[in-house]
This record gives C-alpha cells, structure tokens and sequence, in this order.
C-alpha cells in the first residue's frame, strides 16, 4: 500500500496519469455513481457536482470549471457501477 500512497502523491496534475508509467483515465465513485473521470492523455476531465455548494467548494480550492454556474447532471445520465 505504501507504493501506491507514493505514485498517488507524486502525481502534479489528474494528466499525469498515462500509460506506460502510470495508470490511466481514473474514475472515482461516489455511492454507485461516477463522480469524477479523466482521459488524460486528451486533457478531459469531468466532474459531476451532486449540489452547488460542492460546486462552489471545488472552485474555491482552485478547480476550474467550464461552466460559470453550476449545472446538475440528472442521475439517469451518470455512469453507475454497483460494487
């Protein structure tokens, strides 16, 4: 577990996450739901806010967004994997 804390902290942006020294387009779950996934190789990354205040929490920490307003995604369009 330590070296996967190493690769995890050594890591300066979600896009230097590429194939052949690292692993690939990361997805995170949130209760079932994708919350956040990246191809880094194409510089996307997509994170889908349940509320505004988390929107507003994410640009006060520096992420920026391309919306200048929160927009919700219904849950009917997110990807789900039950695990």
């Amino acid at each position: 577990m330590q070296e996967e804390n190493k690769e995890l902290l050594n890591k300066k942006s979600i896009y230097d996450w590429c194939f052949l020294t690292s692993l690939e387009d990361l997805c995170f779950y949130k209760n079932g739901y994708c919350w956040l996934y990246s191809v880094a190789h194409e510089e996307i990354c997509d994170i889908f806010c349940e509320n505004e205040e988390e929107y507003e929490y994410l640009k006060s920490i520096g992420i920026k967004f391309v919306d200048d307003k929160f927009v919700p995604t219904p849950k009917e369009q997110l990807i789900y994997e039950e695990y």
